[in-house]
This record gives C-alpha cells, structure tokens and sequence, in this order.
C-alpha cells in the first residue's frame, strides 16, 4: 500500500509562509501538488522564500517540485508492509539513518532564515518562523518525512550543481596521486636541509605545505566519486553513483528504480537512455 498526502482541495497546496518576505523575495504565489511529501513541501515553499538569491534556484525548485518522477520515488518510500491481506503502519524500507540528524539537518534553514530575520531586527517576524515550522499541515517530523526531505535537499543541490561532488575514473585518479607523491618526497628532502641549515622557520613552512599536501593525497578518494571501467557518459555515472549510496545511507538499501527516476530529475539535459545498465553495472543484484 501507499501513503498518500490528504489535503482538501484542488490538488494543489499553496505556500504557508507567503507573509515571509526579504528583500529577494519572489513576487509569484507557489503551490505544489499534493503528492509531495508534507514536509518536502514545507521545505520548498520556505526555500522559495529567498531563491532569487541563488541564480536558477526558482526555477530548478519549481521543476523538481512538479516532476512527476519524483512522485514514483515518494510512493516507493512511504509503501507500508501488508500481512495477513492487510495493510500495516509498518513501512516498506523503514529510514536506517539517525533521526537526531536527519531532524537538526531539516530545521537547519528554519533557523538560518530566523538569524536573518533577528539580524535585520524583525523579532515578531522571528518568532512567528520559528513557531510555524514545520507548518501544521505537517504534524510532528518522524524519520520517513524527514529523509524524503534530506533526500529533495541532496536533490535540489545535484540538480543546480552548487554541491555536485566531482567524477573521476580510478586511472585518472591514480594519475593525480602519482603526481603529489613526488611533490611530498621533495618537500620532506627540503625541510631537512634547511634545518640542517639552521633555517628553522623556513623549515616550519615547508613543513606546512607539506602537511597540506599529504592531507590532500588522503582527501583525493573523498573529493571524487571514484568510478571502475564501465560504459556510458561519466556525469550520469557518478549521478547512478552518488544517489545509488545515498539511498542505501537512509534506508539501508539502494532502491535501484528510485535512483534511475532520481537520476532524470538530477540531470534533466544529459542524455539517460542507459540508467539501468549502469546500476546493474555498480550495484549487482548481490547488493542492497
């Protein structure tokens, strides 16, 4: 079964927090269909509150708050379990991740947005924040609306490409740590020379750089997704990559048909004719 949202009307939810306003506000009246998940929608409606400030952002909000292929990866995820021909409140791929963190990452722009509005000594306009989010439609946050959240958030970034993690092959990146070693090997025969030298500050300075350069070498593998030999364009690759571990990361499985709707919506230009060969390809049937 299902979880549907309820919300009396024409199918459309319209923004709560229209009275919030800031000097980059958008002029335009949201809504959002009523199948997004009540608090994604929060989350949207609030972030469209300053998205001019980010170029593009209203725009990619505005699509991914419509686009329907999100609305398959919300039905997978609020699925509950049927036993006995019934259904349950038990649900289909229960959230693995940490509540706390899931609930401090979702009430994060609530507060970000509420520092700004003390900062401009807007108090009532603070405190009136603060009370109504999440907004009463919502109820109280539990985990599968908080990841679905998380999840829009991870979305949202991908898509406007503010916070795409970079992609790179391991041949490519071995070739990149090929290059620092030798670097650091140097650095290491200069700074003892120049003890021996009896330059001790100039030695403490290499030793900086240095250090800078050997924590690089061990951040490579964390700046990149690193991918194995396979077919297929490189970014859409990496997009299978990252939403694939993220979706294992929340729910403890990586929920293959969600990450091939989740790749469309991340990367609405690329061409995605071969999502699913290259999920077979990095996520075998052997794993979650």
């Amino acid at each position: 079964m299902v979880v549907k949202q309820t919300h009396i009307g024409s199918g459309l939810r319209f923004n709560p927090y229209q009275w919030l306003n800031f000097n980059e506000t958008a002029a335009e009246t949201i809504a959002v269909p009523e199948w997004v998940p009540d608090h994604v929608a929060d989350l949207i409606f609030l972030l469209s509150r300053r998205a001019p400030r980010v170029p593009g952002r209203f725009d990619c909000l505005m699509r991914l708050a419509n686009d329907t292929n999100l609305e398959i990866v919300w039905d997978e995820i609020f699925k509950t379990r049927r036993e006995n021909y019934k259904t349950t409140d038990d649900y289909l791929h229960p959230v693995r991740a940490n509540e706390k963190y899931l609930l401090r990452e979702y009430l994060a722009l609530r507060d970000h947005y509420v520092e700004i509005l003390r900062n401009e000594r807007r108090s009532l306009d603070a405190e009136r924040l603060a009370s109504s989010f999440p907004s009463t439609n919502s109820g109280i946050p539990n985990s599968q609306q908080l990841a679905a959240a998380y999840l829009f958030s991870a979305l949202l970034y991908y898509a406007e490409d503010t916070h795409r993690p970079l992609v790179t092959t391991a041949k490519r990146l071995a070739t990149d740590q090929k290059q620092v070693v030798p670097l650091i090997r140097d650095l290491k025969v200069s700074a003892s020379k120049l003890r021996k030298l009896g330059l001790k500050k100039e030695a403490e300075q290499v030793d900086a750089i240095l250090a800078r350069c050997e924590k690089h070498l061990h951040q490579l593998k964390d700046i990149y997704i690193v991918l194995g030999r396979g077919k297929g364009n490189l970014q859409v690759r990496g997009c299978v990559v990252h939403f694939g571990e993220l979706m294992h990361e929340l729910f403890g499985k990586r929920l293959k048909g969600c990450v091939e709707r989740l790749v469309h919506c991340a990367l609405p230009d690329q061409d995605v004719k071969n999502v699913n060969a290259i999920i077979r390809n990095h996520f075998p049937p052997s794993a979650n």
